[in-house]
């Protein structure tokens, strides 16, 4: 197509030439280009013209080329998304694995805690029945002390008031029995008829004296 419109447009100046073969070239493509006439099919065009092949061939070779190199960069792409994901899913299992290696240890120093912590426990509870038993046995025997020593002190005052009691009831028995001793001899005083006689005519007696004081007479 590209040679026929030149052969068109070069024509009308070409038409005085004395050329033959220009002429010969004019008609057939003024013929070809009659209605009419069967157009030229584009594989012989392509056969035809050298250059057009070349383009074509170069189109193809660059589309090919393209192609190729998005299906390229396509599996590249997928090839990294796998390579990440692959990547990440060993992170995952490592992670896993180191969370699951932190739980052990954990495990492990929660067991060892709580068996330091029993037997602390432990020896604290021996420790403090061994001492409660001590203190037991000390206050035993520190009641028991005072108990001896205030049974002995409850027995020696019980002791000092028997005799204080006894001592006291001596001198009362003394002193009541004097006082009965000086009762007796003034009832027996008074028993005289001269007392008799004094005690009615309301005069003192005096009975150290043996005599009375009244009116500046003494007895008969």
């Amino acid at each position: 197509m590209t040679s026929v419109a030149p052969a068109r447009r070069a024509a009308p100046h070409m038409t005085h030439t004395p050329d033959s073969d220009t002429a010969l070239q004019s008609q057939a493509a003024v013929s070809a280009v009659e209605p009419g006439t069967a157009r030229p099919r584009l594989r012989d065009q392509i056969a035809e013209n050298p250059l057009l092949s070349l383009v074509g061939g170069i189109i193809v070779a660059v589309m090919t080329l393209v192609g190729t190199a998005f299906v390229a960069v396509l599996l590249f792409a997928l090839n990294g998304i796998n390579d990440r994901l692959d990547a990440l899913e060993a992170r995952m299992d490592r992670l896993e694995a180191k969370v699951d290696a932190g739980f052990a240890a954990q495990g492990a120093q929660i067991a060892e805690l709580d068996a330091r912590l029993t037997a602390q426990i432990v020896e604290l509870d021996a420790r403090l029945t061994a001492q409660i038993v001590e203190l037991d046995a000390r206050l035993t025997a520190q009641i028991a002390e005072l108990d001896a020593r205030l049974t002995a002190q409850i027995a020696e005052l019980d002791a000092r008031l028997t005799a204080q009691i006894v001592e006291l009831d001596a001198r009362l028995t003394a002193q009541i029995a004097a006082l009965d001793r000086k009762l007796t001899a003034l009832v027996a005083h008074l028993n005289a008829t001269a007392a008799v006689e004094a005690a009615l005519d309301h005069r003192l007696l005096t009975p150290d004296a043996g005599t009375t004081e009244s009116e500046g007479r003494s007895p008969g």
